[in-house]
């Protein structure tokens, strides 16, 4: 019996063996696959710390772009604002010249378009120290059309507002 036995243990002891070797292998892949997971896990880490940085630097960069946006648009708001202001004073300036000078000739040299009717005093444009001081004004009296003195239309007043359909 002890014959039978010692091909058969030698059997199994053989198979053992390979099965032995064939799981040291597998061991051998599983270490080597581990190693290999953990150098990807590395790897996408310090992509993802780079993705990170360069994701928080693009957030301060659109805070900072959407910061000058505000800005910008507030100036733009402001200058189409003095932009109005200065079309609807020229045009207050233009209502208060025709309503000064209505009946005078455009070709009459007393017709100055570059001087403002204020306080039914003609002054030069843009004259603000005379709007404050009141010392360059020319009064009306001074503008006359042979004896008539030019006095402004009573029906059109410089503050007005025209209704314009």
């Amino acid at each position: 019996m002890k014959t039978v036995l010692i091909p058969k243990l030698k059997s199994q002891l053989s198979e053992s063996a390979v099965s032995l070797k064939d799981a040291l292998k597998a061991v051998d892949e599983a270490q080597n696959d581990a190693r290999l997971a953990r150098e990807e896990q590395e790897t996408l880490k310090v992509t993802l710390n780079e993705g990170t940085a360069g994701r928080a630097e693009a957030i301060k960069e659109q805070e900072k772009l959407a910061a000058e946006k505000e800005s910008l648009i507030a100036q733009v708001e402001e200058l189409q604002g003095f932009m109005l202001s200065i079309n609807e004073q020229s045009f207050r300036q233009g209502v208060r010249q025709v309503a000064f000078f209505h009946g005078v000739p455009s070709d009459d040299e007393r017709y100055d378009s570059n001087m403002d009717v204020v306080d039914d005093h003609l002054m030069p444009l843009g004259d603000e120290e005379a709007e404050e001081n009141d010392q360059t004004i020319h009064p009306v009296a001074e503008m006359s059309r042979g004896n008539d003195v030019i006095q402004p239309e009573e029906s059109v007043q410089p503050d007005d507002t025209l209704d314009i359909v």
